[in-house]
């Protein structure tokens, strides 16, 4: 069925297609945010991995008959693979969040007739309540959900690919600036558990400001901070530069331009 004003949470069953990272992470985002019951969120795997008893299904069209709304979370290529077989199955009553990057609602209603299509963009920490989620409209009920998967952003399909560089992204990004920074620590002999310890520290306490205000109120004139601080800003591969350079280049595969 299809999500309408009348219809209660607790009553809405929903299947993740795909169990890699981010299907496991919608499951954990459904159960421990929305409270949706174990037994009302079905998988989709591989066939050979299939047990139908349990709620775990081995197709696509299989799943959509025992859940409301169904998460694509595979690969955009294993998709595409299963396009034409999919298209033989009347999706009528289904509500279909897409989570792959750069297949368009037009796609997915070609390869999906009768659904009803949302296209969503999640990071993998809203298994903890805390990720990012951008996603195109959708009935309130299903928003609400959404919100409880952490910062909820309702965009549209045309802006989509941009929250997808910038959000969906910028976890692996910021992750991998972290991951830097560590590497800087241990560079200079120091323990690598004290410095992941220490960096997560030092990123969480700076997320939590103006972090231009950091910047001002660390860098004293003259002092340590500023040195690496205009190192990092005008020496060759400066940090603005990169940042830009990853979210272009994660912007321009996400449209098919790379």
């Amino acid at each position: 069925m299809k999500i309408s004003g009348d219809t209660q949470l607790s009553n809405i069953k929903y299947g993740v297609f795909g169990a890699g990272h981010l299907g496991h992470a919608v499951c954990a985002a459904l159960h421990s945010g929305a409270q949706v019951p174990i037994a009302d969120i079905y998988i989709g795997v591989r066939p050979e991995k299939a047990e139908p008893q349990n709620g775990v299904f081995g197709s696509l069209p299989e799943l959509s008959k025992a859940a409301d709304v169904v998460f694509l979370t595979v690969r955009p290529g294993v998709f595409r693979e299963l396009s034409r077989e999919l298209a033989k199955t009347d999706y009528s009553g289904k509500t279909i969040v897409s989570c792959m990057a750069g297949v368009s609602s037009a796609e997915l209603t070609a390869a999906l007739p009768g659904a009803e299509i949302i296209l969503a963009m999640p990071t993998t920490s809203i298994e903890d309540g805390s990720g990012i989620i951008a996603y195109t409209h959708c009935p309130e009920e299903l928003a609400r959900v959404f919100g409880t998967f952490g910062i909820a952003v309702e965009t549209t399909e045309a802006e989509l690919p941009k929250y997808t560089a910038f959000s969906g992204c910028g976890l692996g990004f910021a992750a991998r600036m972290i991951s830097a920074y560590i590497s800087a620590g241990t560079a200079l002999g120091l323990n690598e558990a004290d410095c992941r310890d220490i960096a997560q520290a030092l990123f969480t306490s700076a997320a939590k400001g103006d972090p231009k205000a950091t910047v001002t109120a660390v860098a004293t004139p003259g002092g340590v901070t500023e040195r690496g601080i205009t190192a990092m800003e005008t020496e060759p591969g400066n940090i603005d530069e990169l940042a830009a350079r990853a979210v272009s280049a994660a912007y321009d595969k996400v449209r098919g331009k790379a």
